[in-house]
């Protein structure tokens, strides 16, 4: 096999995600199915230190979602109208952008060659990212949002539920890892195109979002709370430029 690498690369990654969100809402009134898919993109450095193995280490700017908020209503088809409007808005995903620092590793057991030209390798990986928040917890619910939802039960009776809801930042830093399968395409001693499957595990709360609610058939008072650790599903493709004197070539 004909093989020729370059010691040190930089590369643009851009990874179409799948956030999600995990609701505890004892009054069983929120739309328990959310998920969000903001784009990440990053810049990183990899050293090819074989064939096999590559360490990589950068920064990705992720888009932080907030989770949008939804009430079931006990019908088949609920007409649910935002009644204040203006605030309404606040609650479409507004995402808010962070940076996280990620260092990788890469091993390639199957390669070949196509040409004198084209390569491909293929193999797992696993990493570790960590995301920096301005830690911003809400005490005595600093900054609440006050929406109004309206819709009707099986009794066609009209039901309005107001609802306040505070988005914070528990944590100052969240930790994620991240494990995955590369395919790694170099069509030339120079260019390295790849694409990954990933999945993330986050290790701590990221985002943190307490609810209270009212029906008006019902005077108790529902608190639930939306949290996110970054866990979910992500794509990623790479283009990078390849410095350095190549390896002599292999046979």
């Amino acid at each position: 096999m004909v093989w020729a690498q370059r010691p040190f690369s930089i590369g643009l990654d851009i990874m179409p995600t799948q956030d999600r969100f995990v609701f505890d809402d004892p009054g069983g009134r929120l739309k328990t199915i959310s998920q969000e898919n903001p784009i990440r993109w990053g810049i990183t450095g990899r050293w090819y230190s074989s064939e096999r193995w590559t360490t990589e280490v950068g920064v990705s700017f992720i888009q932080v979602s907030r989770p949008t908020i939804n009430y079931v209503f006990p019908i088949e088809i609920p007409r649910v109208v935002f009644l204040n409007s203006p605030s309404s808005v606040l609650f479409v995903n507004r995402p808010s952008l962070q940076a996280q620092y990620i260092i990788r590793q890469y091993y390639n057991p199957v390669s070949f060659q196509i040409g004198p030209r084209l390569s491909f390798s293929i193999g797992p990986y696993m990493g570790l990212g960590m995301t920096t928040f301005r830690r911003s917890e809400n005490t005595g619910w600093a900054s609440v949002f006050n929406e109004n939802y309206v819709g009707f039960t099986r009794q066609n009776t009209e039901e309005t539920i107001n609802s306040q809801s505070a988005f914070s930042y528990p944590n100052s830093v969240g930790w994620t890892l991240e494990s995955g399968l590369s395919i790694n395409m170099f069509t030339s001693p120079r260019w390295h195109f790849r694409y990954t499957g990933t999945w993330h595990a986050g290790l701590n709360r990221t985002t943190l979002t307490r609810i209270e609610y009212v029906s008006s058939l019902d005077p108790a008072v529902n608190q639930a709370t939306i949290t996110s650790n970054g866990s979910g599903r992500s794509g990623a493709i790479m283009v990078a430029y390849r410095f350095g004197r190549p390896k002599a070539w292999q046979r």
